[in-house]
């Protein structure tokens, strides 16, 4: 079917092969013979990553057929991954023994052929909606056919050529469970998507991701076994270089699937539990870095609260405010930086303020019903932050929040960040104010004729200096202490009196700032 080799067609047909060089140089390709082992090899009719000569002869055969092929080097010159597991020609006229094993019919949903996909038994029930929580066993097939990983894997450590290990499929091993949306596999959750309970599908991709690693608290052994398997079965480009796991099919097994909680009219609600189970599972997703399913999960919380009435009300008020105040945080933390940058798009910069706002209309919530959580303090410090660069206010909020929970995480590194910041913003206005004071005493010092009103003026100015706190750097990048060397004579004792103790308290501050300032 030609339709199947448009590079845009919904449908791709995916060939297996055996293939073997028989022999190369010459006119014919017969000079040298090669004692290359035949090699197994699966590929979409048309997937440039493969030798168009192999497609070509391919595509002229019938299942169970044997054929020799003579081959001129243009027509065996692609570099990807599914011709580097053939033999290299070296650029010269070869011959080919080519047996077709079969051919299969793919969905190309994308119609690029990145990502085929087959599903051999749909299954029963409802198709497993976001935040479900599947039970899928899954194996991965290298293009050669050949089993790259399996979830029933275990590692034994009597045998094997890996350092002493090996791979076992044990046929017992449950099902790992993923959650939709959130942990599961990428190749996974397409498929999962795709299927219902019991159900079988199949996924090609033509550049498959890192096998997933394990959750924290999970199945350790798993984690391992499937860092092995990547490690085992990395592909090697000609010139040796590892590549990802390319052309590989994922075959899923979709044993159970259970839906995501409703709510209280879930019959298995479990009261105030349930909120507690939801905003921990939302805190652990964010710890992640997965801001999105983490916002979905505390939403839920939020809105489950306000369903709720009667008994626990305070412990339902809680989970409540630790949820806005997470989701505040979390959108308060993301327009952050956008509103600092000065090169964004009109959309992102209007997201980000939506973010802002959204942040702002919790925060006003937790402040009315909560006003001295840590939480809420701590939010409304991030805001002023990101709205205004307000670092005193925000200081000013964070040591409530510090006096109310002394041993708070969140609290104590944002106080860390916002003192930098507040110490930087100070140390700026001291550094103005410093070359405003010293370029006004050299006018006082150089333009007046009258003798007592340069005094008056010069001791005023230094009186200013003396309450003003001065960092070595700014001493160093202003040099304020030569101006004040040429005030010490000449403008009365108040003045001479004012200047030894300036420069006394800035030598006393230079040593604890530069302790080594005078070796």
């Amino acid at each position: 079917n030609e339709d199947w080799l448009a590079p845009d067609a919904a449908v791709k047909c995916v060939v297996h092969i055996t293939c073997a060089m028989l022999s190369s140089g010459g006119d014919e390709g017969k000079d040298v013979k090669c004692g290359t082992a035949p090699v197994n090899v699966s590929f979409i009719l048309g997937d440039t990553d493969m030798h168009e000569g192999i497609g070509v002869a391919a595509r002229s055969m019938t299942i169970g057929e044997v054929a020799n092929f003579t081959m001129a080097p243009t027509r065996l010159r692609a570099e990807g991954n599914l011709a580097s597991l053939l033999p290299d020609p070296n650029g010269v006229t070869s011959v080919w023994q080519i047996k077709l094993l079969k051919f299969v019919i793919w969905q190309d949903t994308a119609r690029n052929g990145e990502r085929l996909q087959k599903i051999q038994e749909e299954g029963y029930g409802r198709f497993p909606e976001e935040m479900s929580e599947v039970f899928v066993h899954w194996r991965v097939f290298g293009p050669d056919g050949s089993m790259v990983h399996s979830s029933r894997n275990t590692i034994d450590l009597r045998s094997g050529t890996a350092g002493g290990l090996k791979q076992v499929e044990d046929e017992d091993k449950e099902a790992p469970c993923y959650v939709l949306s959130e942990n599961c596999w990428e190749p996974l959750a397409i498929l999962c998507r795709s299927l219902r309970q019991g159900g079988v599908g199949e996924l090609r991709m033509k550049r498959l991701p890192p096998l997933p690693k394990e959750e924290p608290g999970g199945d350790a052994t798993a984690g391992a076994s499937a860092q092995l398997s990547m490690m085992m079965n990395k592909f090697k480009s000609k010139d040796g270089k590892e590549q990802d796991l390319r052309h590989c099919t994922v075959r899923a097994e979709l044993e159970r699937v259970v839906p995501p909680l409703a709510g209280p009219e879930d019959a298995r609600w479990e009261g105030v539990a349930a909120l507690v189970q939801e905003r921990y599972r939302a805190e652990q997703l964010l710890e992640r870095g997965a801001e999105a399913p983490g916002l979905v999960r505390l939403r839920r919380v939020v809105a489950w609260a306000a369903q709720l009435t009667g008994a626990n009300a305070a412990a339902v008020a809680s989970e409540a405010a630790a949820a806005r105040a997470s989701i505040g945080w979390v959108l308060a933390c993301r327009a952050a930086p956008i509103l600092d940058l000065g090169n964004v798009t009109s959309d992102v910069l209007a997201a980000a303020r939506r973010d802002l706002q959204e942040a702002e209309d919790q925060c006003a919530w937790l402040e009315e019903h909560h006003p001295n959580s840590p939480g809420t303090r701590c939010l409304r410090a991030k805001i002023l932050v990101a709205q205004d660069d307000d670092f005193a206010g925000a200081h000013a909020q964070l040591l409530e929040a510090q006096k109310v929970a002394p041993d708070d995480k969140r609290v104590q590194q944002e106080l860390r960040k916002v003192r930098i910041e507040l110490r930087n913003v100070e140390e700026q206005q001291s550094r103005v104010q410093v070359v405003e004071i010293r370029d006004s005493l050299k006018r006082a010092r150089s333009e007046s004729s009258d003798d007592a009103a340069r005094e008056e003026a010069v001791v005023e100015l230094l009186r200013q200096l003396e309450t003003t706190r001065i960092s070595w750097e700014t001493v160093m990048e202003t040099r304020i202490g030569v101006e004040l060397k040429s005030c010490q004579d000449g403008y009365g004792a108040e003045a001479q009196r004012l200047c030894a103790q300036i420069l006394g308290r800035l030598k006393d501050e230079s040593k604890e700032q530069r302790p080594m300032w005078e070796s």
